[in-house]
């Protein structure tokens, strides 16, 4: 705008506007604050969300998402709270730590200060990524701001709705549930997030073109290869196969140690500096193997799998499956003529 308004000097002195109008309308441009939009909700949904806030405030009622879908669940708090406790005391999925949470806290912390030190004396990264990862300047003293100060990371169950019949939900019957490790803001939260940008960037170049959206996505991608010309030249190479996890949800499935085979495989193919490769591969091994919640005072670690709701837990799913499927589907000749992949095969994980 203000090189509009410039525009009118130009032109000659019968066009130049007021310079009080342009100072007020500069003004106006540079303090404009748009009015809150009229509420559309009559007064009884008015009254119905103060009384639903008011209730999940007392922890009478909690309100959440479903796994898939979409839907909105309202449910009672202690049944929630119940659901949490059952699934952390079952010690297949579950480690209760003998450290409390301040404990854990603390002791997580330092573990992401050593190591940063650590890669920052071998000149793996800067002393600005050391500052971005610990709060820590260049004397090693902690900067004194909100963002370097982790919380406690907690969990939450999402239900799944889509498990059960009309007649279960009539009955309102308590759907199955997976527990999500909220990572936000915990002690490896910025480490996670440093992380994330570089690990998005080498599992899209090591995974190409497979990255689908969602099931439209698919039945697109089939649309199009069906509309290929030449399509007869591909003959028996080209095949078309679904991976599915059986029994249980894909991040529990998949094993630690295989997740960083797949990942030192993505980076060995990728394009990034050898010495933030090596950052990169002990950064993920820390934040996998140091994962923890709080509940109730306690700390509790998953004896399985990698974290659900970690900031890094897709991209290491996509190198993982990618390299999953390179070593079970291909070999020296090409394409096997039939694949069958379960969780049987991987020891329930892979």
């Amino acid at each position: 705008m203000p090189n509009e308004l410039n525009c009118f000097n130009c032109m000659g002195s019968h066009l130049t506007a007021p310079k009080t109008k342009i100072s007020g309308l500069l003004g106006f441009a540079r303090n404009f604050v748009p009015e809150e939009p009229e509420s559309n909700l009559t007064g009884r949904e008015r009254r119905g969300k103060a009384w639903l806030l008011k209730m999940t405030k007392a922890e009478s009622l909690f309100v959440t998402k479903a796994d898939k879908g979409g839907a909105t669940l309202i449910m009672d708090y202690q049944t929630v709270v119940e659901c949490i406790e059952r699934d952390l005391q079952n010690e297949t999925n579950f480690k209760k730590s003998e450290f409390s949470v301040d404990e854990m806290m603390t002791e997580v912390r330092g573990k992401v200060v050593e190591k940063t030190l650590d890669l920052l004396e071998r000149n793996n990264i800067s002393e600005k990524d050391k500052k971005l990862i610990t709060g820590l300047n260049e004397n090693n003293n902690l900067v004194q701001s909100p963002e370097f100060r982790p919380t406690i990371p907690y969990t939450y169950p999402l239900f799944k709705v889509h498990k059960l019949n009309e007649d279960q939900l009539h009955e309102k019957k308590i759907p199955p549930t997976r527990l999500v490790h909220a990572t936000r803001e915990g002690p490896l939260y910025r480490l996670e997030k440093w992380t994330k940008p570089y690990l998005t960037d080498v599992s899209r170049r090591f995974c190409g073109d497979e990255f689908l959206l969602d099931t439209p996505d698919l039945l697109e991608k089939i649309k199009e290869l069906n509309q290929v010309e030449d399509f007869e030249k591909y003959g028996d190479k080209l095949q078309l196969f679904t991976l599915d996890v059986i029994l249980i949800a894909l991040y529990p499935s998949i094993k630690i140690e295989f997740a960083l085979e797949s990942l030192k495989e993505a980076l060995r193919k990728g394009e990034l500096d050898p010495k933030l490769n090596t950052a990169l591969y002990e950064f993920t091994e820390l934040i996998l193997n140091n994962a923890f919640i709080g509940f109730k005072g306690s700390a509790y670690s998953g004896k399985i799998g990698i974290p659900t709701g970690n900031c890094i837990s897709r991209q290491v799913a996509d190198n993982t499956l990618h390299h999953l499927i390179k070593l079970t589907v291909t070999n020296s000749t090409g394409y096997t003529d039939s694949v069958s992949i379960s969780n049987r095969k991987f020891g329930c994980s892979f």
